[in-house]
This record gives structure tokens, sequence and C-alpha cells, in this order.
């Protein structure tokens, strides 16, 4: 079993620290938005209004639109940053199915098209692997109308792909995409901690993440064809 650290490392202090002071004042922020949404809402049907208020209170309207937006924004980050710091405190890895648990999270939704090959196991964490899944989803969403995750098996590897329809990665971007906050240049495909996470999550659990082409993004693990050996499953800390 592997020895557990005694110590913070700077990435769990930087996300213990966000999650504690910034959550609250984003919650204050949320709630004042939602008060000036409902305000808006109140004085167009109880007050007759001129030409003048009417376009101020649209503006007040897109403000908080855009308020939530933001605020959606950080949350997602921090919540992202407290994830990763998790990272220092181990990952739990079982026996998974990756097509099992790729149906699970998204069989429904017409727009994502599934073509899974059952049986696919792999050793993870099956929290991380979902993350790893949803952040790709996500990724593909923010740009395509619609979405194909196919799994396949090669040779000892277990494969599983997701792609949009959307314009892609371009050329001279693909280098950076992995990289923490960066967003491609026309805003389309607005990257954050999303992919940046899915490949730090999976080379920790000896899988990867990698971009193959277009838009077309690809997870890779070791397959497991049997259930590991008792006390197998400790932590990855």
């Amino acid at each position: 079993m592997t020895q557990k650290k005694t110590t913070l490392d700077p990435l769990e202090i930087i996300g213990a620290g966000l999650s504690h002071q910034t959550l609250n004042p984003l919650g204050v922020i949320c709630s004042n938005a939602e008060i000036m949404t409902a305000f808006t809402e109140r004085l167009r049907e109880t007050v007759t209004l001129n030409e003048e208020a009417s376009a101020l209170l649209t503006q007040l309207e897109e403000m908080s639109v855009e308020i939530f937006d933001a605020a959606g924004r950080v949350n997602r980050t921090i919540q992202s940053l407290r994830r990763l710091s998790n990272l220092g405190c181990g990952l739990f890895p079982q026996r998974v199915d990756l097509s099992a648990l790729a149906e699970e999270l998204f069989l429904g939704p017409r727009v994502i098209h599934l073509t899974l090959e059952p049986d696919l196991f792999v050793y993870a964490d099956r929290r991380a692997l979902t993350q790893i899944l949803l952040n790709l989803v996500e990724n593909a969403r923010e740009v395509g109308q619609r979405v194909w995750i196919k799994s396949w098996a090669a040779g000892e590897m277990a494969c599983l792909s997701v792609e949009d329809d959307g314009p892609g990665v371009p050329p001279d971007e693909r280098a950076h995409i992995f990289k923490p906050f960066y967003s491609s240049h026309d805003l389309q495909r607005k990257q954050g901690m999303g992919l940046c996470e899915a490949q730090l999550f999976a080379e920790r659990m000896g899988g990867a993440v990698a971009h193959i082409e277009g838009a077309r993004f690809q997870i890779s693990f070791p397959r497991c064809h049997e259930p590991p050996p008792r006390g197998a499953d400790d932590d990855l800390g």
C-alpha cells in the first residue's frame, strides 16, 4: 500500500483556498442576478414603460444573463481545480466497463450517437473516468450540433473516441489545447480546464487522452480482462 501524504502540495492549497474564499461570494452574485431578473420581469408586468425605459430593462436582462454565464464559468473552474487538487489525495481504481459507463452517462440525448463495444473493461477510478468522459463530451457540445461516441478494443488497449460535427481544432492550435485555460482564437471551443483535467486524470491512472484529428479526441486505457488480484485496489496516492 502506498504511504499517505502528510502535507498539502501547492495545488491542494490553491484548490481548497479558492473553494472556500470564492464560492460564497459567487452565490451572492448569482442571487443578486436572480433578483435583478425577477425585478425586471415584474416591472414589465405591472408598469407601462416608454421606449427608453423598456430599452433600459432589456439591457438589465442581458446583463443578468451575462452575470449568470460568467458565474457559471468561474464555478466550473473552481470545481475543476478542486478535483485536480484531490489527485494528491489518491485515486481508487476498480474494474470498470468503459462502454457501459458511456452508455449510462449519455444514452438518451438524440444529439449523441453511441457505437459501443460491450465488455470493454479497464482498471480506473470510476469517478475520475466519469469526469474524463463528461469533459470531452462537454467540449464537443460547445461547438457541435451532434456528437459521436465510439468504443472498441485495439489489441490490449480499450479505446473510446468523442467526435463532434464542429470545425475541429486548427492545426496551429493543436499543440496548446491541453494547456489549462486555453481557448481557441475564435472562442468557439472554450477549453478552460476540461481537456487539461481529462489528460491529467487519464495519465494518473495509466491511460491517455489525445487529439487524433479534426474534432476527434480519444481515450485509451490498458484492458482489464480479469478482476485485479486481492489487495491490488489500494489507492494511487
